[in-house]
């Protein structure tokens, strides 16, 4: 199972390097993209396709990766809490007086 993991990433991979040289090559004009404070340099609009593309997701996987420590912490505390509450309620509950 492992070799098909590997080798899924290393098609992935190809793939992916293809489809920027494809890109490039068709997406060779020079072009500078103007934000509101400032104008970058001139690149080939695949280059600043790819960052832009880069930056989208990484700003996604992040706000997914604070969502989701979020979320873990959240999970986390309610187990403590429920933990906490079957100790109790073991301690309370006795043999004879069963709820």
């Amino acid at each position: 199972m492992q070799w098909l993991k590997t080798l899924s990433l290393v098609l992935l991979v190809i793939l992916t390097v293809v489809i920027g040289i494809v890109m490039f090559l068709h997406n060779s004009a020079m072009v500078s993209v103007d934000l509101i404070w400032f104008s970058t340099p001139e690149a080939a609009l695949a280059v600043w396709l790819m960052v832009f593309f880069a930056l989208g997701l990484t700003l996604g996987v992040s706000i997914s990766l604070v969502a989701y420590l979020w979320i873990r912490g959240r999970t986390w505390g309610l187990r403590r809490k429920v933990r906490r509450l079957e100790a109790d309620r073991a301690v309370t509950v006795t043999p004879g007086n069963a709820a």
